[in-house]
């Protein structure tokens, strides 16, 4: 199973939460790291101090990119006045876009990574990409016209084709998003990682970016120890 970083699932996250966690390990090569439920500073424009982002799970992927993952729990939908959270009694209440939340992520991730040295050129940039995870939805069509059903993965998503051990299986929304090196793949023809989506989320083919390896993977761990906010301890 792949590295987590905390070591240890945060006892107080939603069950939701743990699901994706659990999945994530479950399914992705023994190589990758998971980073889960990380606060960090974001920097704000005018001046102004900075902000505070986070991180509901990050996975490193060797030899295919990263995935920032922005996890919704529970019920969830879009409607005329934007997104919303429903609780037991069916009452909903007011929530930021979750879009906007993992591709801000993915952009800070993105920016971080070449200003630390983890990545030395633009040229070395892995894909860095986002999706938002629904773990407790069964989606048949995309909840809201700028979040595609490409950059998403519900609770069917999540557990995989059965019998494989594995969320990269051929024609899998994960195995579109971060394609193995070397081989064509395909992404959301927006294009740069971290941009918004095109209403449409078609996929084209693309060239690849160079992968992940472990010196990146220790590079990154070095960068983004010190300004995450773990909300567990590491052991």
């Amino acid at each position: 199973m792949p590295r987590l970083i905390p070591a240890r699932p945060d006892p107080d996250a939603p069950d939701g939460e743990r699901f994706v966690l659990e999945a994530l390990a479950a399914g992705l090569p023994a190589d990758a790291v998971v980073y889960h439920r990380c606060r960090y500073a974001r920097a704000r424009a005018d001046g102004r101090p900075p902000g505070e982002g986070e991180l509901d799970a990050l996975a490193v992927v060797p030899g295919r990119g990263c995935l920032v993952l922005e996890i919704k729990s529970g019920g969830v939908r879009h409607g005329p006045e934007g997104w919303a959270s429903v609780d037991r009694h069916g009452v909903a209440h007011a929530i930021r876009d979750p879009a906007d939340q993992a591709a801000g992520a993915a952009r800070w991730l993105r920016k971080f990574g070449r200003e630390r040295g983890v990545w030395k050129s633009d040229r070395d940039l892995p894909p860095i990409e986002w999706a938002v995870a629904f773990p407790d939805l069964a989606l048949r069509a995309p909840l809201a016209p700028a979040l595609p059903r490409e950059r998403t993965l519900d609770r069917d998503d999540l557990r995989g084709k059965i019998g494989t051990g594995t969320l990269f299986h051929p024609g899998s929304r994960l195995d579109a998003l971060l394609p193995e090196k070397g081989k064509e793949g395909q992404a959301p023809i927006s294009g740069a990682a971290g941009g918004r989506p095109s209403a449409s989320g078609k996929l084209v083919p693309v060239p690849l970016f160079p992968g992940v390896d472990a010196i990146h993977l220790a590079r990154l761990e070095r960068e983004l120890a010190p300004v995450l906010d773990l909300g567990v301890p590491l052991a």
